[in-house]
């Protein structure tokens, strides 16, 4: 029995389960080009703080130097 072990809400056909999903949610195009810029404008801001060096406002504390091991 292939579904033997199965819990009882995941016995069901294909069919059943095909029905159940949900539509995915329909975006303006406007709201997805913004979305996309805005994630362009991140690539391009972290390549400039990169290309800057490691000391150029990098938004994060200094790395800290440790005696001995580095523990």
């Amino acid at each position: 029995v292939r579904q033997a072990s199965l819990a009882p809400q995941l016995k069901r056909d294909a069919a059943a389960r095909k029905t159940d999903r949900a539509r995915p949610a329909e975006r303006d195009a406007d709201e997805v080009r913004s979305r996309m810029a805005s994630l362009q404008r991140g690539w391009q801001r972290g390549r400039e703080e990169n290309a800057a060096g490691d000391d150029a406002g990098s938004g994060t504390a200094p790395r800290r130097r440790t005696k001995g091991d580095g523990r």
